[in-house]
Formats: C-alpha cells, structure tokens, sequence
C-alpha cells in the first residue's frame, strides 16, 4: 500500500479512478457523468457531475476489517461531510465498491462489487473512527444506500 502521507500522489490517483468511472463504470449503470469542470480552478470542488447533478466519488477497494459488520461498510471523511454540509448540501455520493481484500487476520469477506448511491443528507454520521494519525471518517453501511 501506497504512504498515506503522500497526498500528491493520492491526489493523481483519485483523478485516474474519476476517469475510469466516467469513462467505463458510469455508462454501464446508465449514468451520464463528467468530471466536474469546476476541478480545473478549486481543488476542493466534488468530484464529477453526474445525471446533471453535482456529485462525489467514493472508490472503496478494502474492507474496513475492524468494523461490526466488514462485508457492508465503507468510509465517508469527516472533512468531506464538513465541507459539502457547507456548500453542497445536495450532493449525491456514488460508492463505487470492488473489494480486492477478502481476508484479514480472522476476518474473511465475500466479494463484492458495485456503485451505490446516497444524498449527503440521508447519509448516518453517528459512528465516527479516528484514526492512529488523527484522521476520522464515518463507518457507513452499505445496505442503507441505494444499489445501482
């Protein structure tokens, strides 16, 4: 796994997963999705449009093993939740999930591979995690949204 201190190269390839969604997963789904244009001057704007509507994109590949239930969460950014809550309230959040882990210590997972979709505002913010370095993101469970 790739340092997780290293945001420039987390930057460039969070933009390769958008095109590939954009170019590939979306179409398949029946989604019309372009990167957002407003990504050329604030690096801060979500990530693509999606269906007309301003959207973000979750690529999830690991299960999150030390959670109650591995086979079904995903993680939402703290940060993330703050800044649409502000100037997105709308936005609709596409998880795109292709679990490429099965198997951790004990803890083992069925495949799974997908795009869900949630409103920010219907989205469950009361488990959050904090991590070693200080970051925190929510636990979510998959089931809660809807399966494309």
């Amino acid at each position: 796994m790739h340092d997780w201190n290293d945001k420039l190269w987390w930057c460039k390839y969070g933009e390769e997963l958008e095109r590939e969604f954009v170019d590939n997963i979306a179409p398949s789904y029946g989604l019309n999705a372009i990167i957002n244009p407003e990504k050329e001057t604030d690096v801060y704007a979500p990530d693509l449009v999606v269906n007309g509507e301003i959207a973000d994109l979750k690529v999830q590949v690991t299960p999150f093993f030390t959670s109650d239930n591995p086979q079904w969460c995903v993680t939402f950014n703290f940060k993330s939740r703050k800044l649409y809550t502000l100037y997105y309230p709308d936005i609709v959040i596409y998880f795109f999930v292709h679990w490429r882990t099965l198997k951790w210590r004990n803890v083992i997972v069925e495949p799974l591979y997908g795009v869900w979709r949630v409103r920010l505002r219907d989205m469950d913010f009361s488990t959050l995690h904090e991590y070693k370095n200080g970051k925190k993101s929510y636990l979510m469970d998959l089931r809660d949204f809807e399966r494309l």
